[in-house]
């Protein structure tokens, strides 16, 4: 007898770590996010990642059944526990990223990652707004840029307000209401959608998907990918 796979990533394309390297970024980019995400908890680096690492990741991304997670506003997810942790190239950004930027993330360990896609026909604002459990969250952002029918959308909305000390998790990504009156006398920033844009935030602080206009098909679909990095603790850990 053939066991069930419903809810296993049941077909996943080879996607190994690339040579030489998967990160683009250089230096002095390095320099100024460190500067940046310090002053003010945000970094905005273009071209973080290489072509091939690009295409590997979104051929693994796209020819793998690894979005088992559907959720009510119409978007997919794959954690590190669905799938999406079984890619080398996935396991190589998150490890260069760490060795990129050892002012913000030498001391810190992987809590979780995953990916997300945004169906045409799905919520318009995507994710709604809520807070990570990590230190700094990595976005990168691997379709391009002709998929998106509004340039000055599709990205990241970021508020300079964090949960209350004393608000469980679930509360602070799942309590609407309460996260709205917190916010009502808070400022957001919002970065536009780019090809291989890469955003470091403190992961605390409220952000929510902003609006989206994209192409229809899955090859033109919003997909961010997302690396939750939390300084070293004995509770540091994966969580699905």
């Amino acid at each position: 007898t053939v066991p069930p796979i419903l809810g296993a990533a049941a077909c996943i394309t080879e996607a190994p770590a690339v040579l030489d390297g998967a990160l683009k970024v250089g230096p002095d980019a390095v320099q100024q996010a460190t500067r940046a995400f310090e002053a003010n908890g945000i970094a905005v680096v273009d071209k973080m990642l290489k072509d091939e690492t690009l295409e590997r990741l979104r051929a693994f991304v796209l020819g793998s059944t690894i979005f088992t997670r559907a959720y009510a506003q119409g978007y997919l997810g794959a954690f590190l526990g669905d799938g999406f942790g079984s890619a080398g190239v996935v396991q190589q950004v998150a490890s260069e990223l760490r060795e990129k930027f050892p002012d913000l993330l030498g001391d810190t360990a992987l809590r979780q990652a995953w990916a997300y896609v945004y169906p045409r026909d799905g919520h318009p604002r995507g994710i709604d707004v809520h807070s990570d459990d990590a230190d700094v969250s990595v976005n990168i952002w691997i379709t391009p840029d002709p998929a998106n029918l509004d340039p000055t959308t599709g990205g990241l909305r970021i508020w300079n307000r964090e949960p209350p000390a004393d608000w469980a998790f679930g509360k602070a990504n799942r309590d609407l209401d309460a996260i709205g009156a917190i916010l009502e006398e808070a400022s957001y920033v919002s970065i536009p959608y780019h090809f291989n844009r890469a955003i470091l935030l403190n992961g605390h602080r409220f952000h929510q998907t902003d609006s989206l206009r994209f192409k229809g098909g899955l090859e033109h679909h919003r997909i961010n990918l997302t690396f939750l990095f939390a300084k070293r603790s004995a509770a540091t850990a994966c969580r699905v």
